[in-house]
């Protein structure tokens, strides 16, 4: 069988660990476990791994500025409302947040609020919050979180309802939520945002790490 991929081995990609750097460690077993999971299912694939496999591409950033990085796990991700749609369009967006705590690396508990899938974007912000906006394509919902000690943080919950063109904040507690105006929806998101920038994010594919 030819193939017009070049099926890298594992000893090809040198991923460099350091006791300094926790991060290279567990990128390193990620990597070798999608690659021996491969090698039994469909080896010829595994050229591609980064269309199949989750948290496959990597971001250091410190998000709450105390100085330790956060390292920022990417996936392809739907932004569409279409579910029916065989090949919906996609992009690599946030999927997971990982930090370092006692000198292991520990993921960031991100659900609720990580949406999967089907949603328009998800950006990094410069005043640490992280935005995903879904829903209604013209009007669409929020959600803000922010990370303090290690930990998610819920900043923001707001949603846009078109069937009944209303508007509902949500609250850490998840089953706790309000109606609200308009206004004020516009007013809590504008307040989230703030006068912040989107972090453009360089994203590179885990087999890189270090390089």
């Amino acid at each position: 069988m030819t193939t017009d991929f070049v099926i890298p081995e594992l000893s090809s990609v040198n991923i460099k660990t350091s006791p300094d750097d926790p991060y290279s460690f567990f990128i390193k077993e990620r990597y070798e476990g999608i690659y021996e999971w491969q090698q039994q299912v469909d080896p010829e694939a595994f050229a591609e791994f980064d269309k199949y496999a989750r948290d496959v591409y990597y971001f250091l950033y410190d998000i709450d500025k105390d100085g330790t990085d956060e390292l920022i796990m990417g996936d392809w991700k739907k932004t569409t409302l279409d579910v029916e749609d065989p090949n919906p369009p996609k992009k690599i967006l946030i999927s997971s947040i990982y930090t370092i705590k006692n000198g292991e690396v520990v993921e960031i508990n991100t659900q609720p609020w990580f949406r999967p899938d089907y949603i328009w974007d998800r950006v990094l912000l410069t005043n640490g919050l992280i935005r995903t906006s879904f829903g209604n394509e013209k009007n669409p919902s929020y959600i803000f979180l922010g990370f303090k000690d290690g930990e998610a943080v819920l900043n923001c919950a707001i949603y846009y309802y078109k069937s009944n063109d209303g508007y509902v904040q949500q609250f850490a507690d998840i089953n706790t939520s309000i109606d609200i105006t308009k206004e004020e929806f516009e007013r809590l998101r504008d307040e989230a945002n703030g006068d912040a920038e989107v972090v453009e994010i360089n994203w590179k594919r885990i087999d890189e790490y270090g390089k």
